[in-house]
């Protein structure tokens, strides 16, 4: 089964804004900085370990770095303390750089996706091949008959065929169930 793109850049995009609240943290030396780095590089790694991308190795490597001088005998309490913080804050940056790398392709993949629906479901009504659902129980099922519809159809099946070369029939679905309207 096909990861969903639209899944992965959502959950990756919502640690990517945390980015600012981390970068201040760290700017305005709060005690919880380390901390809320720490969590924050854990559930990117994890996220990225959840999808399959090997890029959660090198979130890993992040955390290490840390983690280095955290248990470094050598220094006194105060100086890994300063030591720390200003890791810490150096490691923003190479991490969020990492959730762009994923992130980017992937958003040129879903809107070259988008903008082919909005071709294929603007020729759809033009062609009265779409109608609207007449009750809930009715609307329930309307985006995977409607997508089927589609694909039967000889003029629009193209056009589903590039966006499921795309991102795949789930998340080919879930943009025409964003995209469709009705006047």
């Amino acid at each position: 089964m096909q990861k969903s793109s639209i899944t992965i850049v959502n959950n990756l995009k919502k640690l990517l804004l945390k980015t600012p609240e981390l970068t201040n943290a760290f700017q305005e030396k709060r005690h919880t900085a380390l901390s809320a780095l720490d969590t924050w590089l854990k559930h990117l790694e994890q996220e990225l370990k959840k999808f399959n991308y090997a890029q959660c190795a090198e979130i890993a490597g992040l955390r290490s770095q840390l983690i280095e001088i955290k248990y470094d005998p050598d220094q006194n309490r105060l100086h890994r303390k300063k030591k720390l913080l200003s890791k810490g804050s150096s490691v923003i940056y190479p991490a969020q750089s990492v959730i762009q790398e994923v992130i980017h392709p992937l958003e040129e993949k879903i809107g070259q996706a988008r903008q082919l629906m909005q071709q294929v479901i603007t020729v759809a009504l033009q062609a009265k091949i779409i109608k609207r659902p007449t009750s809930t129980a009715e609307s329930l099922g309307f985006v995977q008959s409607t997508w089927l519809q589609l694909k039967g159809h000889t003029q629009l099946s193209a056009g589903l065929q590039n966006i499921t070369s795309l991102v795949g029939s789930s998340d080919g679905m879930r943009l025409l169930a964003e995209e469709i309207y009705f006047e």
